[in-house]
């Protein structure tokens, strides 16, 4: 007689389990190589009939494994049978070539009767390549099993007379059937009145144990067979890429290098919290290119420009938002530009630019402008309002002034004069080194990076001093990213930096308690004395009495001018 031979299962893998796969590996496995829960689930035989010849025409026999493979509980399609299984990563194709195949699957396939065995390695996951290997385990029957006869379909072997309806019981009652029987001997009825249906075999389906007769399977041995084939033994490759959506493959491939520090760096770097963080530059020069680049190479998703300037010659070449295009017919807005080309390199950041002109203190606002000058402040406080954290990055100190005293009042976490550029009020960066700005730019992300890790956040204390090259052992005051210096001054000829520990001055101009009381109190009338008067913020703050008294202790002094006898 001959053997009847199985239709093997064939892995049926659907697009929406390797976007699962990868959230798991990246956010929860990690480095962690164990053997976890899978998932699946198969249908019925199915066949179609061709057009042209009428022959039926059978599927695949397949297994299909979804998106919520990983979760306990599945949505199955109809008429679906579920599956469980094993699913096991390997980190490095060495690990994966090395691994006795055969004994591996011995130990997953004796965890279930039935059973699902998944072997990934992916070290591709930035293309999203995967190498898989499916496994379906099966008992090896000795003898095997023989067909007594030729197959044949239920419809002849059955004629309407033996046929039977089964149905799910609910009863567990020997003589009394549960009551969905009473709705289904109604529905064969109004469904077959052309046949008879006075006279039905009914099957109860009822929860009950299989009778055991003899002594069982005592084979020391139990053969299986299983491991999926693709012609012959050996893994299936996967690659996902060219199938998917490029703007949702480029947000999931943004964040993989951060996610990635996670698994053996930094695993309690908080990036959620640095992506949610709304970053508000002002100035979109050489500063504002290389910070808004460096804050989107730590996923960053909102970045705002504000500058009132256009893109000159001179500035594509030190600023890489720019290029020669964006230089003609008089030049693009610099902030709406350096917006528009954030969204060309990743369409999934939020990024606008607003052409703003920030007025500065001691420069006089002519009448017929205050009401303008009015409005830009309006408008820079709102955006003081819809963002987290600022970044001061003009090239002068007094248009930092009024960005400074916002910042303190609303209580945003600033990044204010960038000292590593050494730059006093008639010098621009352009004079600086070249690697100077980016060095800065990226020095100043870090910062406020690690601020946002700290636990204390913009309360985060400053680093003690330290001396000559001590590295500093203190752990007091470290966050997950180290140290938050509250102010570094760089030394480019030396290569070195230094952090500097400094507190607050009573009379400052820009945070002092005097300054945002006035400024509370009497808002925009107090800003307009500002910029018109420029002696108001030194009386404001008491430093032309400090420094009339400064004056007179010198001028009270007696200098011996004679000469000493030695």
């Amino acid at each position: 007689m001959p053997i009847v031979q199985f239709a093997p299962f064939s892995s049926l893998v659907q697009p929406a389990f390797w976007h699962a796969l990868t959230e798991l590996k990246v956010d929860v496995l990690r480095l962690s190589d164990d053997a976890i829960n899978l998932s699946a689930n198969y249908s019925l035989g199915r066949s179609v009939k061709d057009r042209e010849t009428g022959t039926e025409i059978a599927l695949g026999c397949n297994l299909s494994i979804g998106g919520e493979a990983f979760t306990e509980s599945q949505q199955l399609p109809p008429h679906s049978v579920p599956v469980t299984g094993v699913f096991k990563n390997f980190n490095t194709i060495e690990e994966f070539k090395a691994v006795d195949k055969t004994a591996l699957f011995s130990k997953c396939r004796t965890r279930y009767l039935l059973v699902l065995s998944l072997y990934l390695f992916s070290d591709h996951l930035k293309k999203y390549k995967y190498y898989y290997w499916f496994a379906f385990p099966a008992f090896v029957a000795k003898p095997a099993w023989e067909i007594d006869g030729n197959w044949e379909s239920a419809e002849k072997q059955f004629n309407e007379d033996t046929q039977t309806v089964a149905f799910l019981d609910p009863s567990a009652l020997p003589s009394n059937p549960g009551w969905p029987l009473r709705n289904l001997l109604a529905y064969l009825r109004a469904l077959h009145l052309s046949r008879d249906t006075a006279s039905v075999r009914i099957l109860c389906w009822r929860d009950a144990e299989f009778p055991v007769h003899g002594s069982g399977w005592k084979s020391r041995r139990r053969l299986w067979v299983g491991e999926e084939r693709a012609g012959k033994l050996g893994p299936r490759v996967a690659d996902l890429a060219p199938m998917m959506d490029p703007t949702r493959l480029a947000n999931q491939a943004v964040d993989l290098n951060l996610k990635l520090m996670r698994w053996r760096i930094l695993p309690s770097l908080d990036l959620e919290k640095v992506a949610n963080t709304r970053c508000l530059l002002l100035g979109a020069g050489t500063l504002g290119c290389y910070v808004a680049r460096t804050l989107m190479g730590w996923g960053v998703r909102t970045i705002t420009f504000v500058d009132s300037a256009r893109v000159s010659f001179s500035n594509p070449v030190r600023q890489p938002l720019f290029e020669f295009e964006d230089c003609l017919n008089g030049g693009k807005p610099k902030a709406a530009c350096a917006a528009e080309r954030l969204k060309k390199i990743f369409p999934g950041i939020n990024s606008n630019g607003y052409n703003l002109s920030i007025p500065m203190p001691g420069h006089p606002i002519p009448p017929s402008s205050i009401e303008q000058a009015k409005k830009d402040v309006e408008a820079l406080e709102k955006l003081f309002d819809e963002h987290d954290a600022v970044f001061l990055l003009m090239d002068s100190r007094e248009s930092r002034w009024l960005p400074t005293v916002l910042g303190a009042a609303k209580g945003k976490a600033s990044s204010y004069d960038n000292s590593l550029t050494d730059r006093t009020l008639d010098q621009m960066c352009t004079v600086t080194r070249p690697g100077l700005a980016s060095i800065a730019a990226s020095t100043a992300v870090e910062l406020l990076v690690s601020l946002l890790q700290h636990p204390d956040g913009v309360h985060a204390p400053a680093p003690p001093p330290q001396a000559g090259n001590d590295a500093g052992n203190s752990q007091a005051s470290e966050g997950v990213l180290g140290l938050v210096p509250h102010q570094l001054r760089g030394f480019l000829a030396q290569f070195r930096n230094m952090p500097i520990v400094g507190a607050a001055y009573n009379r400052c101009t820009g945070c002092s308690e005097t300054i945002l009381k006035a400024y509370e109190t009497q808002g925009f009338d107090m800003l307009l004395k500002a910029f018109n008067d420029t002696g108001y913020l030194e009386t404001l703050t008491g430093l032309d009495k400090l420094y009339e008294e400064g004056e007179a202790v010198f001028e009270s002094v007696d200098f011996d001018e004679e000469d000493d006898d030695f």
